[in-house]
């Protein structure tokens, strides 16, 4: 048994020293064929790239609109809210109540017949500008909006006339299917 084990070792050995089968040849690629590899990555790498530019771009640019149609939404309910005429003082309230919801809207209504007597005595027609507004912060259907508005009394008898009032409002905004009403108005000092 002794022996048999030692020519199974020199066979073994015999084996490792042989050549390798004609079959088994090491595949090394052509430089035609590495570049066209390398080509075809590059490609490959070029063209996810753009795509994820190009929906990094078109996420940018959906989320402008939809900032831009707070911001409109917000000027729309500030220039109702200071645009006031005591000669139309119900339907300058109803425009206020028609570009507002929530808190606000409820709180602006039950004080409605308030302020429609408020603004009939005054005598007072003012005209509201929006001078700069930006979203401070954007949520999953509001928006917070900073507006910056002027109104004037355009209807001082001469020799009274009144400056025009700066407002600086913290303006929430809602989206309420599609249509963007003020859900909360502060005064910012």
């Amino acid at each position: 048994m002794h022996g048999t084990g030692a020519a199974e070792d020199d066979e073994a050995f015999e084996d490792e020293d042989a050549p390798p089968p004609t079959g088994w040849r090491r595949w090394v690629p052509s430089p035609a064929a590495a570049a066209t590899v390398a080509a075809v990555v590059l490609v490959i790498g070029f063209a996810a790239a753009s795509t994820y530019m190009v929906l990094q771009h078109r996420d940018a640019t959906r989320q402008q609109r939809h900032e831009a149609e707070y911001v409109a939404g917000a000027k729309r309910g500030v220039v109702s809210m200071i645009s006031l005429d005591f000669t139309k003082a119900k339907a300058d309230v109803q425009r206020v109540i028609d570009t507002s919801t929530g808190p606000f809207r409820d709180d602006f209504q039950r004080r409605a017949n308030d302020f429609i007597a408020v603004v009939e005595q005054s005598k007072a027609i003012t005209e509201g500008t929006v001078n700069a507004a930006a979203v401070e912060s954007v949520g999953d259907d509001s928006a917070v909006v900073l507006v910056a508005a002027t109104s004037r009394v355009t209807n001082s008898p001469p020799g009274k006339e009144e400056p025009p009032k700066i407002w600086r409002l913290r303006v929430t905004v809602a989206d309420e299917g599609g249509k963007y009403k003020m859900s909360k108005v502060e005064y910012v000092p």
